[in-house]
């Protein structure tokens, strides 16, 4: 999947764990009514965004991943993720 849109905001690497770091940008795609949208950056690709600015046009190549927290004693939830993989500047 892929969205294009200015990037209008970067946050720092979070280290979840000692084997887990995670990144998060959000994505401003235009249009009648415009939406904002946070992408996840994992582990070895957390720095592709360095090389871009704020305000920046970009293509983000992104994964829908879902998945199912269970705890007994409480309903079942599901979380989504857009886990970006690809970022390139656009025109």
């Amino acid at each position: 999947m892929e969205i294009i849109g200015k990037l209008i905001n970067v946050k720092p690497i979070q280290e979840v764990s000692a084997s887990f770091s995670k990144r998060e940008i959000v994505i401003e795609i235009e249009g009648q009514y415009p939406q904002e949208v946070q992408l996840e950056l994992h582990q070895t690709s957390v720095d592709l965004i360095d090389s871009y600015q704020i305000g920046d046009n970009l293509k983000v190549s992104f994964n829908l991943r879902g998945k199912r927290y269970e705890k007994e004693g409480e309903e079942t939830k599901w979380f989504n993720t857009l886990q970006a993989w690809r970022i390139e500047k656009t025109q």
